[in-house]
């Protein structure tokens, strides 16, 4: 099986479903755990672009884990497991919101492999 399993169609797909949305939420908060400060709060709101949500969402933790320190957004990288190439190129890009996509992509595929091999 490929790492890129979840395309971006299907994860606007299954960002329609609840359950899915607060699984991928809680494995971001999952990763993050231990390197915030604040451990900010998203309550996603189904009736808007609840993707469009997720990247403000990130943003806000990329934010805080690049102000002092990037070890710790190295960090997050790492349990995150993106891809380095694509971690390199948004970051030197200074394209957050891009790594904000790729980092919900991720984690919305690592939910996918365990809901798939339940």
């Amino acid at each position: 099986m490929s790492k890129d399993l979840v395309s971006i169609g299907e994860l606007h797909k299954r960002l329609s479903s609840k359950e899915f949305v607060h699984l991928t939420k809680d494995q971001i908060l999952k990763d993050a755990e231990g390197l915030l400060n604040d451990v900010p709060v998203f309550e996603p709101d189904f009736n808007g672009d609840v993707h469009e949500q997720f990247i403000l969402f990130l943003s806000g933790i990329l934010e805080e884990l690049t102000k002092s320190d990037t070890s710790r957004l190295m960090q997050f990288i790492y349990r995150v497991d993106l891809n380095e190439n694509q971690f390199h190129d948004s970051v030197y890009g200074g394209d957050l919101d891009q790594l904000a996509q790729l980092i919900i992509r991720r984690e919305a595929q690592k939910v996918f492999f365990k809901n798939y091999f339940r």
